[in-house]
């Protein structure tokens, strides 16, 4: 009878743990506007603003921007060829939240969407 107890308190003691270091874990997950309070637009100085942060798995980039510019998430090489014709994604809600769920390098750009009428 003693060893279950002893089996008990150990198992309970492992998950509060666990269920401690995910609290904590999920409790330092940081939100940032990209470009800062005034969000994201053709005059932010993204690289600027991006260099001077430290991103984390699990923070949360939140993309304000007006509707009449899209948010092109796109690989290194559509990123450096400023190319929007595949884009990993696209959003176009004036307010997009992006979780950053893995390391490494994320590439987005802004895009104005062009709309015309033809007579």
């Amino acid at each position: 009878m003693k060893m279950n107890y002893q089996v008990w308190v150990f198992k309970t003691a492992m998950k509060l743990s666990i269920l401690l270091s995910l609290f904590i874990y999920a409790s330092s997950a940081t939100n940032y506007t990209v470009g800062g309070e005034l969000g994201w637009d053709l005059d932010s100085h993204i690289q600027t603003w991006s260099s001077s942060r430290n991103f984390s798995v699990g923070d949360t980039l939140v993309f304000v921007y007006t509707p009449v510019h899209n948010v092109l998430e796109v690989d290194e090489v559509g990123y450096n060829a400023c190319a929007s014709d595949d884009p990993i994604s696209v959003a176009d809600d004036g307010n997009t939240t992006v979780t950053l769920d893995s390391f490494g390098t994320r590439y987005s750009f802004v895009e104005l969407m062009v709309i015309a009428a033809l007579d």
